[in-house]
């Protein structure tokens, strides 16, 4: 016997029908149960098959918001319990249930998502044809929140409370990983969650600042220690439980060691090359850093060409883009997805990306992107995108996609807050939706 029913979440009420085709003559029989949970953008299903075998579990909105999306589970199972998430907000969904092994037998339904807490409850107002996913922090508060948009329509589509007595922003950071998780430093806590909101890792760990990286086996931030009259930067490590792993200390490698008093090196971001090596963007005294797998620095990038207090490796080809001749103030250092080196020229405002020839010394400025602000203050994005767009934004509540190729403005959004407030993103991270939309289905 085949049984069809609908289900209402968030407020929507329950209802049942019996398809036609269905007659005791079919093979098997299935009975789907979706429900709402207590993060409103997270449904949980429940499907009851006869005999055990594998389902397809089908799903999108109602408006036509956003594409069909599917799971399979190839598990012979009687009872399959599967979690939706990257789901719009306070939308109507149907949903089908679809057996492999007897096609014609199927369920249906409808389930309803809720809205997410006031200080959680955001959007992008996106002109243009934005595309894939973008993750951040909690755009209109504090709280330790990491939240995922959808750059298409401007919805969000995913959130989870890190840390309920912790905060993400300026100085406290989150990363979206390539593997399809989410880090943050909360201020006192390391944690790492799936996409389901279930810990990964989770350990205490004072006085990280600035950037967090989160690798297959720890965690790599930064922590700064006084030093005479001197405040340094320590690159440090952690083990998937907490413990120390990793101890970088820039005195012991770089000669000239700066005379300056105070924050000498303000390292502001870390990324990994691909040897196992490290960049590191030395804020203070606008340098990029390489260090090699053995600790010691392979080259320097000084952002105005010249020796400066720490010393510079490469001359810099500025012929091929407009602007200043010169990089301040960078943050969000790092490879894209080719190699190159990418980085937010804050005092200019604008992204850049370079090829750089270490052995032969040169590195050339092959794009600059401009941010919706002539300056920006401090920390920022700039990011290349599964697309081929390069993305960019002041740590405001605007963001830029531009075709890396012609230059052009692809499209731009600005952020909208339930509260009233006004929002802003300390970094923006362009995520592969087959990787996030994979990882949420599991």
């Amino acid at each position: 016997m085949l049984l069809l029913w609908w289900i209402g979440c968030g407020g929507s009420t329950a209802s049942g029908e019996r398809h036609p085709e269905a007659t005791s003559s079919r093979r098997s029989s299935v009975l789907a149960r979706c429900r709402a949970t207590s993060n409103r953008l997270r449904v949980r299903c429940q499907v009851e098959v006869d005999p055990p075998q594998p389902v397809r579990l089908e799903w999108w909105p109602t408006d036509g918001s956003a594409p069909p999306r599917a799971i399979d589970d190839d598990a012979p199972e009687a009872v399959h319990r599967l979690t939706l998430s990257m789901l719009p907000a306070n939308r109507e969904h149907r949903y089908r249930v679809v057996l492999p092994e007897d096609p014609q037998t199927t369920s249906r339904g409808t389930f309803w998502t809720g809205r997410p807490p006031t200080g959680v409850g955001s959007w992008l107002d996106v002109r243009g044809e934005g595309d894939g996913l973008l993750g951040t922090e909690m755009p209109c508060g504090d709280r330790a929140v990491a939240v995922i948009y959808d750059a298409g329509t401007g919805d969000l589509v995913w959130y989870q409370d890190l840390d309920p007595d912790g905060t993400l922003g300026m100085m406290d950071m989150v990363r979206f990983t390539e593997r399809g998780t989410v880090a943050g430093e909360t201020g006192g806590q390391v944690v790492e969650v799936d996409t389901l909101g279930r810990d990964l890792a989770r350990f205490e760990a004072d006085g990280l600042h600035h950037e967090l990286l989160a690798e297959p086996d720890g965690f790599v931030s930064l922590v700064q220690e006084r030093v005479g009259l001197q405040w340094i930067d320590r690159v440090v490590g952690y083990a998937p439980e907490g413990t120390p792993t990793l101890w970088w200390v820039p005195e012991e490698h770089l000669v000239p060691w700066p005379s300056t008093r105070g924050d000498v090196l303000h390292t502001n971001a870390i990324a990994r090359t691909p040897d196992g090596g490290m960049l590191l963007s030395w804020y203070a005294v606008s340098t990029v850093a390489a260090v090699d797998p053995d600790g010691e620095i392979a080259w320097l990038l000084a952002g105005d060409g010249d020796e400066g207090p720490v010393g510079n490796d490469l001359t810099v080809d500025w012929s091929g883009v407009d602007g200043p001749d010169g990089f301040s103030g960078q943050h969000d250092v790092h490879l894209t997805r080719d190699g190159r080196l990418v980085m937010l020229d804050d005092h200019h405002g604008r992204g850049l990306v370079l090829t750089v020839d270490a052995e032969d010394g040169v590195a050339t400025v092959d794009g600059a992107y401009p941010t919706a602000e002539a300056t920006c203050g401090g920390q920022g994005t700039a990011t290349d995108t599964p697309d081929g767009e390069i993305l960019v934004a002041c740590p405001t509540d605007r963001l830029r996609a531009y075709d890396e190729a012609s230059g052009e403005l692809d499209w731009e959004a600005r952020i909208g807050c339930r509260n009233g407030r006004t929002g802003w993103a300390t970094r923006w991270y362009a995520l592969d939706p087959e990787v996030w939309i994979e990882g949420a289905e599991g």
